[in-house]
């Protein structure tokens, strides 16, 4: 989501908040895009059409996907070390939001490479409205319910606008899977 998540945050939560929040997003979202193979695939969607480009599309998102999954289960399983070898034992409250985050490791490699496929398919248009819609939906959920678990405590709060942004990402992800199929 970049910095509108933590500006939605900021008001409601200290600084520190912010901090454990932006660790574990941090490193979910740049270990996720690691495996963002989008920008290799592209190129190749472009060349192709009708059924050989399903084929190398359908190729492309099991290697992508099984890639992802593999991550999700390493972030999970690591998420204790990964924090305290990256960020020390202060950010202990970082843990548990990162194995709440750690969904994102398979939307955002998925997300990328269903969008790269439908670009390729000269869809832009659907593209424009996934993103406006999302875009909004980013920004409003997570306020939403960053203001209503606020009056629980600041942990609670964080917990807030990270299941806001794990709901628009599962939202982004399930409209480019509805399009995709549709196109």
């Amino acid at each position: 989501m970049g910095v509108a998540d933590k500006i939605v945050l900021g008001p409601f939560v200290i600084p520190e908040f912010i901090g454990y929040y932006s660790a574990a997003m941090n490193l979910v979202t740049s270990s996720a895009f690691l495996i963002v193979l989008s920008d290799v695939f592209f190129p190749i969607f472009v060349r192709m059409k009708g059924k050989s480009l399903k084929r190398a599309f359908n190729k492309s998102a099991m290697v992508t996907f099984s890639m992802a999954f593999l991550l999700f289960l390493f972030i999970l399983m690591f998420a204790n070390p990964l924090i305290t070898l990256i960020f020390g034992k202060n950010y202990g409250l970082s843990i548990s939001m990162l194995r709440v985050l750690a969904p994102l490791a398979i939307f955002y490699p998925m997300i990328e490479l269903y969008t790269s496929y439908i670009v390729s398919k000269g869809k832009l248009k659907k593209i424009t409205y996934i993103v406006l819609l999302i875009t909004a939906l980013s920004i409003l959920l997570p306020f939403t319910l960053v203001k209503l678990f606020s009056i629980y405590g600041a942990t609670q709060a964080v917990f807030g606008i990270i299941i806001g942004v794990m709901v628009s990402k599962a939202i982004h992800l399930f409209c480019l899977f509805w399009i995709s199929g549709k196109t």
